[in-house]
């Protein structure tokens, strides 16, 4: 939230300069951030991933206004009135959605489970955030 602050009014200017290529910019970060988030798992170094997650919120900051700007650009006049709906329940999917990952990896964890990826557990990575604390 903080990086989207003081990231996405640059990426706006960027955008409404772009003139009619506003998806361009939308494309270009959306490149960026998968490429980023691919990379991640080439190194098992904890520099290397605080400068990938850090890379990441910059270029996905204008990610839900410029969708937003997008799609409103190409509603009519009457479907813009019913745009705040739609937006409110694609919230309320998204809370309960993570909400009930949330509980499943929980009750995994709490069963003694582990997740993991290629070398990285999260029983380590709470560790890791122990020593920068």
């Amino acid at each position: 939230p903080l990086t989207t602050f003081f990231v996405a009014p640059v990426w706006g200017l960027l955008s409404d300069q772009s003139g009619d290529n506003k998806f361009t910019v939308l494309k270009i970060t959306f490149m960026v951030s998968l490429l980023t988030q691919l990379i991640v798992p080439i190194r098992n170094d904890v520099r290397f991933l605080v400068a990938m997650v850090f890379v990441t919120a910059i270029v996905n900051a204008p990610v839900k206004s410029l969708i937003d700007s997008f799609v409103m650009d190409h509603l009519s006049s009457e479907d813009r009135t019913q745009y705040g709906k739609l937006r409110l329940w694609g919230q309320l999917g998204f809370g309960i959605g993570s909400s009930g990952a949330g509980v499943i990896l929980s009750k995994s964890l709490a069963k003694g489970g582990e997740i993991t990826t290629e070398g990285a557990t999260l029983k380590q990575s709470a560790s890791t955030a122990e020593y920068f604390s």
